[in-house]
């Protein structure tokens, strides 16, 4: 569907608000180059709903790390603009570079 949308509707930007499951495939296929995260001042147990569902990550070796690019209050919530790093070969994650971080 996103090969079709840039080849015959010439669209190159397309924002998608989705659940776990469908950001988790994304993420995956690495179709996942920009973050805009909102989070609520609010503590959930281990039961909640995930952000991402990444099978597999279970411990920290195991994390996905992101380039912060932006992070500000929005009201009572905070916003994070970030992209996700790129893994090598090796399977480390890349250099970690934040910018603009007020």
């Amino acid at each position: 569907m996103l090969q079709w949308l840039a080849e015959h509707e010439q669209v190159n930007e397309l924002l998608v608000e989705t659940g776990a499951t469908l950001a988790g495939a994304l993420l995956d296929a690495a179709l996942i180059d920009e973050l805009q995260l909102f989070v609520a001042p609010t503590l959930l147990g281990g039961e909640a709903r995930p952000l991402f569902a990444l099978p597999g990550l279970s411990r920290m070796a195991d994390q996905r790390r992101l380039t912060i690019h932006d992070m500000r209050a929005v009201g009572r919530d905070w916003r994070i603009i970030a992209s996700p790093q790129t893994t090598s070969a090796t399977g480390t994650s890349g250099e970690f570079s934040e910018s603009k971080v007020p």
